[in-house]
Order: structure tokens, then C-alpha cells, then sequence
């Protein structure tokens, strides 16, 4: 592993443990469209693949930038999960979510909770609360 890598690794223990989250940063490809980071050319790489084919790949200059996407995606599963546990007939599932997305970051960076809110505004814009849906 990189020092670049280990020292993510590190950084990230305590924004983990403000999520609650149970694991830390993957280093290596999983295959079941979960995130990992990988360290090249100066740069962290967020890659998700899915059964053997890369999906996504995004880079980041910065510690900080990764660890959003990171904290972003605990956030996001864990908001689906009190969802789906609160769950509000004929309200669009994504009320809760986001409030619920936005609360979670809160505790580890209210700049992320921020910028959360701002880039669900913008999907919002796109695909506006639909509750006659019930659910996304």
C-alpha cells in the first residue's frame, strides 16, 4: 500500500467513526459495485466496479475531495436503510433520505452536509419529489 493510501486510511478512521460506519476504505476491487480507491499520477482514484467491469471513475487531487465521496456513500446507504425503516406511504422516498443523508454528514462536516444539500437541489431541479410515487 502506498503512504499516500495509508495515510487516507488513517484519516478516514475518525470520519468512520463519526458515520458509524463498520468498514473502512477498500484498496482493491470488489466486483459488487462498491467503491475503492486506488493512489496514481499524483492523484486518488474512485473506482466502483460491478461484476467485473469498471463502472465509474472519478479523481481527486485532495485527501478531503475522496474522503467526501467516501462519507457520501456511508451516508447514503445509511439514509436508505432509516428509509426504509420509516418508510411514509405515498411521500416520495427521497424526503427522507436526504434529510436523513444531510444529518449524517452534519456530524463529521457541516461543509459536507452543505454540499450534500446542494448537489441533492440539483437533482431535485432534474427529478423534483414525485409523492403520489410513494418511493423512487
Amino acid at each position: 500500500m502506498t503512504e499516500e493510501l495509508e495515510r487516507l486510511r488513517n484519516s478516514y478512521k475518525a470520519v468512520r467513526l463519526a458515520l458509524g460506519a463498520a468498514r473502512g476504505v477498500r484498496f482493491a476491487e470488489q466486483h459488487d459495485g462498491s467503491a475503492h480507491v486506488e493512489f496514481s499520477d499524483g492523484r486518488y482514484q474512485y473506482v466502483v466496479t460491478d461484476r467485473g467491469v469498471e463502472v465509474e471513475r472519478r479523481s481527486a487531487s485532495g485527501m478531503d475531495e475522496i474522503m467526501y465521496w467516501l462519507a457520501r456513500d456511508e451516508s447514503h446507504r445509511q439514509a436508505c436503510d432509516f428509509e426504509l425503516q420509516n418508510r411514509i406511504p405515498n411521500r416520495d422516498a427521497r424526503r427522507l433520505m436526504f434529510a436523513k443523508q444531510n444529518e449524517i454528514l452534519g456530524r463529521v462536516d457541516p461543509q459536507w452536509a452543505a454540499r450534500s444539500e446542494r448537489e441533492q437541489e440539483e437533482i431535485l431541479r432534474n427529478h423534483p419529489f414525485n409523492d403520489r410515487a410513494g418511493s423512487l
